[in-house]
């Protein structure tokens, strides 16, 4: 799920954690702009900053999955 910064700016894995996940990918040789795509599993963060439920990520599956298909079709 977003965290407060992606929350702000609409983009996915833009704090700390994402910012350390680039390196690590960018370490093991990935270049970012072609080789990887990454989203959010939720599309809006829950309350409190908490762990999605279930049901959240259940209702916000149909829209990773056309989020998905729609990379796919363009690699």
């Amino acid at each position: 799920a977003p965290g407060a910064r992606e929350d702000a700016t609409g983009l996915p894995f833009v704090g700390r954690s994402g910012q350390a996940l680039d390196r690590l990918l960018s370490d093991v040789g990935f270049d970012l702009e072609r080789d990887i795509y990454v989203c959010n599993a939720v599309k809006c963060r829950p309350p409190n900053n908490r762990r999605p439920k279930r049901a959240e990520l259940a209702a916000c599956r149909p829209w990773l999955d056309r989020q998905l298909e729609l990379d796919r079709a363009l690699a």
